[in-house]
């Protein structure tokens, strides 16, 4: 089984937003591999390899966004799960941040841009932005 043919569609057409992003299939498992870009006064100041797998539930459950060019380490610290897959938000957010009947298009513009935003400035002042951030497991869902 795999994502519905309307899902697939609003993923192809948020895509052409992000050229540099290109969507897959093999054997009905869909993904994005491409460029993600963080740009700041339409610069680029950063760019990640990535890959964005969509489950056979998608959108009811969540992609799973994997860096992989290695610019960020894989630990918990940097927002990084044990599977080595982008630590987006906590579980309970998910509702505030991206409800279900959101398009994928959010999905990149609020979550995913946020934690390459995030990445990025952690790694050039070794610390995390004024914005905040949750803590990880119990501690992040308490927060």
């Amino acid at each position: 089984m795999s994502p519905s043919s309307v899902a697939i569609k609003d993923v192809r057409d948020s895509l052409n937003s992000y050229p540099k992003l290109s969507l897959f299939s093999n054997q009905n498992v869909y993904f994005i591999k491409g460029t993600w870009e963080v740009t700041f006064n339409n610069i680029v100041i950063e760019e990640y390899e990535i890959k964005i797998e969509l489950s056979e539930k998608y959108p009811e459950e969540l992609p799973l966004v994997f860096e992989l060019s290695n610019k960020i380490p894989k630990k918990a610290d940097r927002h990084i799960n044990p599977k080595g897959n982008a630590c987006l938000f906590v579980d309970d957010a998910r509702w505030e941040i991206w409800p279900i009947g959101s398009s994928f298009l959010n999905f990149l513009t609020i979550p995913v841009s946020n934690f390459f935003l995030w990445q990025v400035y952690f790694a050039e002042y070794n610390q995390a932005p004024e914005w905040g951030e949750r803590g990880h497991g119990e501690k992040g869902i308490i927060q």
